[in-house]
């Protein structure tokens, strides 16, 4: 299945998780299978996996993500590398989005949510209000138009030409 290996290693250029920082060879080999399972698929529903992935949380030094101190480093990947790209946030976005995840742990190479260690409270997200978690935050990241430039452009170069930018008006319909 060449087209589907193709668009898992896609995935995981994406993502650019590394077993280097993540130090777990089955953690890896989840997070592969992971990819695999949704290369042809749906990006929403690969990025709420994505979202609960030990090895994506230990890649991107994540581990602990507690109320009193939200750890901000998932939420950055999510909206700088995942999803929108730089400067389609701002800082608050990040740290409102770190709220929203908070909960989550990898404990032992599992993903574990405690839900006493949930920030319950209002958050401001993409200049949205509201008792965000982070499905809800997900889903207002993806509803954002810079997604779709951001992923199209993405394949167009690893599909297409690693050296010659499209125009705009080539990407817009896709």
């Amino acid at each position: 299945h060449p087209l589907l290996e193709n668009m898992t290693l896609f995935w995981h250029n994406h993502f650019a998780v590394s077993n280097a920082r993540v130090r777990s060879s089955t953690m890896m080999r989840e997070h592969i299978a992971l990819l695999r399972r949704h290369a042809l698929g749906n990006y929403a529903e690969l990025l709420q996996d994505i979202a609960r992935d030990g090895a994506t949380l230990r890649g991107v030094d994540c581990p602990a993500n507690r109320k009193t101190a939200p750890n901000p480093n998932f939420a950055q990947a999510l909206l700088e590398r995942y999803t929108l790209g730089p400067g389609n946030f701002q800082a608050r976005d990040v740290s409102e989005t770190a709220r929203a995840f908070t909960g989550w742990f990898v404990s032992r190479d599992e993903v574990r949510f405690l839900s006493r260690e949930q920030d319950t409270g209002s958050k401001q997200v993409l200049g949205q209000n509201g008792d965000f978690r982070d499905q809800d935050v997900l889903r207002i990241v993806l509803d954002q138009p810079a997604v779709a430039r951001l992923l199209v452009r993405k394949l167009d170069r690893w599909l297409i030409s690693e050296t010659q930018v499209p125009d705009d008006s080539l990407l817009e319909p896709l």
